[in-house]
């Protein structure tokens, strides 16, 4: 059982006001380590790679794509590339479905 959950516990606070389109905030945590395991509840084909989420980061912060490349050293053409393949990932139609997913994911914070 190495590295695997044996047990998780949830708890949901639901409020008669609440918002019925409202995401479910959750969060994994080792208690042991105090890890966060945010991964464990992602998809394997919805993870993206630590520079798909530097870049996204960047698109949130309201760069373009020549600005995120002059940051990185990249080529344009790569910094679209990791655009590209973010969508596709995360199975979204533009970059503003995919920052809203990742972080109801908690892909990216």
């Amino acid at each position: 059982m190495k590295g695997k959950a044996w047990i998780i516990m949830g708890v949901m606070d639901i409020s008669p006001d609440q918002i019925p389109s409202a995401k479910i905030k959750r969060t994994v945590i080792n208690r042991k380590t105090g890890e966060i395991l945010t991964s464990a509840l992602i998809p394997t084909d919805k993870r993206l790679t630590i520079r798909e989420k530097e870049i996204l980061l960047l698109i949130r912060q309201g760069l373009l794509s020549k600005e995120i490349a002059d940051r990185l050293n990249l080529s344009i053409y790569t910094v679209n590339n990791h655009r590209k393949n973010i969508l596709a990932k995360l199975d979204v139609d533009n970059i503003i479905e995919a920052i809203n997913l990742a972080q109801d994911c908690g892909i990216i914070r």
